[in-house]
């Protein structure tokens, strides 16, 4: 492959003569000029957006620490970020979904000149390719029905007792019953000692040892056992279109 390389000489200083070999090199060092074609230089960095004729490059892009942020090429009209690896693919998102998704749940591109982050991106809804993840727990497994062995469904049952399946629901209802309510119960006992539900509170062991409650709730507030929660949407990469 030849490389373009334009070398030119300017003139020397009459009134400059090196005396040695090293200052000769100096000299000579500093008549001659080269340049390398700048369409082999294939990338840019830098915090600033590149300009119209810097679009075929890549750019690496910095912040204002000189910290890389990533390396962006310039497609469909706006500057986006590479690929994620397979890896990568999938995430969490919380916040204002119709700042960065559609009404079918996939990446708004934006405006530009740099795409909006989750362009490339879509909520894992059902929508776009993607599957259904929402209001889910995720569990590790192994994918027994695709061939795979060593995993062993029988653990887990649904709301009916049967096994579930790789990929199955047990459905959990946070309600009333899902909490725990404490109250308090306070046997009365007649004059004799006798209990007596209905009738006077005494003390057991006879009159006269009259027994005073007092500021007892036997009503308490329901205390929850189910553990706070923070509702986030799975994403999933599914390419730049």
């Amino acid at each position: 492959m030849s490389i373009p390389v334009s070398i030119t000489f300017t003139t020397p200083d009459p009134d400059v003569a090196p005396n040695t070999f090293a200052a000769a090199v100096l000299q000579l060092n500093s008549l001659i000029q080269g340049s390398i074609d700048e369409t082999l230089n294939s990338f840019i960095m830098g915090v600033a957006v590149p300009n119209v004729d810097d679009q075929d490059k890549a750019w690496i892009r910095i912040n204002t620490l000189g910290n890389p942020v990533g390396t962006y090429v310039f497609t469909q009209g706006v500057w986006v970020r590479e690929e994620p690896t397979v890896s990568a693919r999938f995430g969490l998102f919380t916040g204002d979904p119709t700042d960065w998704f559609d009404a079918s749940g996939r990446g708004l591109k934006g405006a530009g000149p740099v795409a909006l982050d989750y362009w490339g991106w879509a909520l894992m809804n059902g929508s776009n390719g993607t599957q259904n993840w929402s209001n889910r727990f995720v569990i590790g497994g192994a994918m027994d029905n695709n061939g795979i062995v060593g995993f062993d469904d029988t653990w887990r049952t649904n709301v009916n007792g049967a096994p579930e399946g790789t990929g199955g629901v047990a459905e959990i209802t946070l309600d009333a019953d899902s909490t725990y309510s404490p109250g308090l119960t306070l046997g009365k006992h007649d004059a004799d000692g006798e209990v007596d539900t209905n009738g006077p509170l005494y003390g057991a062991g006879g009159a006269g040892h009259d027994v005073t409650l007092i500021a007892v709730n036997t009503d308490p507030a329901p205390v929850s056992v189910v553990n706070p929660f923070v509702a986030a949407a799975y994403i999933q990469f599914i390419g730049y279109t």
